[in-house]
């Protein structure tokens, strides 16, 4: 509750700062701010915001596109949807240094090499975005977020006096881009987030992220601002300076046993059912198998057909998590399992074979935790499929 009620303070306060238009003096600075992730599963990628400090003018302001309203009607079922409108908030930055203090969140700030009018020319556009009227846009995880928003400010704003030295290097997908915050490598390990973004996102997760793409991401976007030159020589971004940092390390994310040692054990006992004679327990258990499959079948067409989130659009884990084995688990139940529902079976089984013969050739990246779950299931069908002896 706690971790709930501090960014709901930061909303409600953010709505009630008016900040209007000033003539910033030579000593203010414009400033990227780049935040480490949280433990919280929505706080797993970190957070991009801009601050604007001039000492001569009392001006410390944080200006942050991730921010949506609670009291929006209808609030739940837009945000399933993708429908929910994010805004451009304002906020002093006492507030948010100490919501990160507080979070035990690292921050880390790189000031821009603006002259004067580049200066008041960011801050302007930040201000005339922040208007009611200016301040909603349409969120998209991978194409328009928080950290996104702050790379087109900087590129709408100087236009012709900035340039970038893009880097030669192999660009990844936005999925394997993910990677750098959950994969443990460099921030704490969270194998179940990991595990659940692969089954949700589907195949648009796996087109390449060239240098705009990566922007999404804050500690990607941070990086390539370092690319960019002003004015043909000078450069973007001075040295990065710790501003809030991290007290003790941040805890592992999620449960301590990981889905692939789990799916893992779950397909080793699953062989042992071949052996079991009790016939109501095999029914439940594969009862509970296909229902629980069909109905995440059921939901990744509902997030493909039903909602604005294109990042969950095609997904290829309905080949194995599909839909109809909701009516295969009532089949199962009702002992229907001739005609129609023995040629699904074959179906099934045959999908399944070419998944795993196919498993790295395909247009969309599965999770390896997955590979467990396919041999599960396939066993089951072919158990369903073996002949009942009398």
């Amino acid at each position: 509750m706690k971790k709930l009620l501090l960014p709901l303070i930061l909303i409600i306060f953010c709505g009630s700062i008016s900040a209007q238009s000033r003539n910033l003096s030579s000593n203010a600075t414009i400033s990227l701010l780049t935040c480490s992730p949280g433990e919280a599963i929505y706080e797993l990628f970190g957070h991009t915001a801009v601050r604007v400090k001039d000492p001569s003018q009392g001006i410390d302001l944080v200006f942050n596109y991730g921010i949506f309203d609670f009291d929006t009607p209808n609030f739940v079922v837009k945000f399933v949807r993708g429908k929910l409108l994010y805004k451009l908030g304002v906020d002093q930055y006492r507030r948010f240094e100490y919501q990160y203090k507080v979070e035990n969140r690292r921050v880390i700030e790189q000031v821009f090499n603006f002259n004067s009018p580049e200066k008041q020319q960011v801050f302007d556009y930040l201000l005339n975005n922040a208007k009611p009227e200016n301040a909603y846009y349409q969120y998209d995880f991978f194409y328009d977020n928080c950290s996104s928003r702050v790379f087109d400010v900087i590129k709408d704003t100087l236009e012709q006096n900035l340039s970038y030295k893009i880097p030669e290097k192999k660009y990844i997908s936005y999925r394997k881009q993910l990677d750098y915050y959950i994969d443990g490598s460099t921030y704490p390990k969270s194998p179940w987030a990991d595990f659940g973004m692969d089954l949700i996102l589907g195949m648009p997760a796996d087109e390449i992220a060239d240098f705009k793409g990566e922007t999404y991401l804050p500690d990607l976007l941070s990086n390539n601002f370092t690319f960019g030159t002003l004015r043909n020589s000078v450069p973007l971004v001075q040295q990065n300076t710790i501003i809030v940092p991290q007290k003790k390390p941040a805890s592992i994310a999620g449960f301590r046993i990981t889905p692939m040692l789990l799916f893992w054990v779950l397909c080793g006992l699953t062989g042992f059912l071949f052996f079991v004679k009790n016939k109501i327990f095999i029914k439940v258990i594969d009862f509970v198998l296909f229902l629980v499959l069909g109905l995440s079948g059921a939901l990744f067409v509902f997030m493909w057909m039903g909602t604005d989130h294109e990042v969950c659009h095609k997904n290829l884990n309905m080949l194995w998590m599909n839909p109809f084995h909701i009516l295969l688990a009532i089949n199962i139940l009702r002992n229907n399992l001739k005609g129609f529902w023995k040629k699904y079976l074959w179906f099934t089984l045959v999908v399944n074979i070419l998944l795993l013969l196919l498993w790295k050739i395909l247009p969309q990246e599965f999770h390896s935790a997955s590979l467990p779950i396919i041999l599960l299931v396939t066993m089951r069908v072919v158990a369903l499929l073996k002949p009942k002896s009398e």
